[in-house]
């Protein structure tokens, strides 16, 4: 503007012009400037569009080369970075936009869980150099131990404008594969094999007699091993026979001096339910010192138990790192079928009820988390732990009244100190929902 007026005011002394000149020529000149201006930010733009196209051609190569490598099951990719140009978002976008089973999880360890991210993913994008905003230290070291660990390798590289790398990093072993093979008879065939750290588990059979199903391993002495088969992916054809493989951490021990071979099996899903022989083997393999992936069945397990004695902090850290690698929370559905088909059993424990209790409430399944709880109740009926839950589950549903009959019941029952500051907070927060709000206020001030 101030160009402009300068301008004219030097033609105005040198030149006699007509208004229309004038309007003529101060036209002209803002559209020399808009011009310039529009030049001069297309520059800046096509650079930064040549970052972003790159970029995106990246982001398109890592969900095809996942993709190939596992076609037929969904794949979760733990995303370390944070930058403008490489994040979980722009990543979990493009995987969206090619719709091949794939989602992207942005990971936000710290230096007290990293080490356990490499339990819960397959597949992990590592960068070297500028790691973004979200940068940690418990990030910086999960990218060291994943470059160095004997579990993982480099897949694939690229060099990006900044002179860093993008790294693909790949579990050596998948923890979930499928194999096109005969059927081995008419129905499922399972192999068991105990290995140091969890188990191996080989179901062969047709697609659709295993495909999304869930298994239960009898192997007495209180033991149970549970387990979920996920949804195939990418296959028409469900009379094809193949051979599904999964490599997983365990806390269930396998007795290597029993004999387990014919093991009361029970294969099914919310419609069938097929019992089946298991064939157990106990040999040397060579995944043996390699770190598994977490059976996350087994983790709502010991979230019931955590929710059984109250170590609430515990159960939500692990409920929140469970779902950070299942965004879809599909365990959680799972865990539901499973634990429903355990209470049918005549060796059901209560800590199935447990588990069961604990998946329903993570879903907000609040009038079936509530029936469960009362199910609970029936049997452990002093645990102050089970009323401040089932309270939690009261309020949700707007039960006031209860939830306060249950908080006074928790509050009486209760004879651990540790837990005296969760009840009577939760006590004085339900004040706020009575006549005695003045009172919870007070309380809570």
């Amino acid at each position: 503007c101030i160009l402009m007026g300068k301008i004219i005011y030097n033609f105005r002394n040198k030149y006699y012009l007509s208004i229309n000149s004038k309007i003529y020529l101060i036209i002209l000149i803002i559209i020399l400037l808009i011009t310039q201006q529009f030049n001069t930010y297309n520059s800046k733009f096509s650079k930064s569009n040549n970052l972003d196209n790159k970029a995106k051609i990246i982001h398109k190569e890592i969900v095809n080369t996942v993709s190939k490598e596992s076609p037929y099951l969904d794949n979760i990719i733990g995303f370390i970075p944070d930058t403008k140009e490489f994040n979980a978002f722009n990543l979990n976008a493009e995987a969206l936009r090619i719709n091949n089973h794939i989602k992207v999880s942005q990971i936000i360890s710290n230096k007290n869980t990293y080490e356990s991210e490499l339990k819960r993913y397959d597949w992990f994008i590592v960068k070297t150099a500028d790691q973004g905003v979200m940068v940690n230290e418990g990030k910086k070291k999960l990218s060291n131990l994943l470059l160095r660990s004997n579990s993982f390798k480099v897949f694939k590289k690229w060099n990006l404008a900044d002179n860093s790398e993008l790294i693909l990093i790949k579990r050596k072993k998948l923890s979930e594969e499928i194999k096109f093979e005969s059927c081995k008879s008419y129905q499922p065939n399972i192999i068991l094999n105990n290995l140091k750290n969890g188990f191996e588990l080989i179901v062969n059979g047709k697609i659709d007699q295993i495909n999304n199903k869930n298994i239960i391993i009898d192997l007495k002495e209180k033991n149970k091993l549970l387990f979920s088969i996920p949804e195939i992916k990418n296959v028409d054809k469900k009379n094809k026979c193949i051979s599904f493989t999964t490599l997983l951490n365990s806390n269930v021990e396998l007795n290597q001096t029993n004999n387990y071979s014919k093991r009361e099996t029970i294969i099914f899903d919310s419609k069938s339910r097929l019992k089946n022989n298991l064939y157990y083997v106990d040999e040397s393999s060579n995944y043996q010192n390699n770190i598994l992936k977490t059976n996350k069945i087994e983790q709502v397990k010991l979230m019931g138990n955590l929710l059984k004695n109250g170590d609430f902090n515990k159960l939500f850290e692990i409920a929140g790192l469970l779902n950070q690698s299942d965004p879809d929370q599909i365990y959680l559905k799972k865990s539901e079928i499973i634990f429903k088909e355990r209470l049918l059993s005549s060796t059901m424990q209560i800590d199935d009820l447990y588990s069961l209790a604990i998946s329903q409430i993570l879903q907000r399944e609040a009038k079936d988390a509530l029936e469960t709880i009362k199910k609970i109740s029936e049997i452990d009926k002093y645990n102050p732990q089970l009323y401040l839950a089932r309270s939690i589950v009261e309020t949700y549903l707007l039960d006031f009244q209860n939830a306060r009959l249950s908080i006074e019941k928790a509050k009486f029952l209760n004879k651990d100190k540790k837990n005296e500051d969760t009840i009577n907070t939760s006590y004085s927060i339900l004040k706020l929902f009575s006549f005695k709000f003045l009172e919870g206020l007070n309380e809570l001030i």
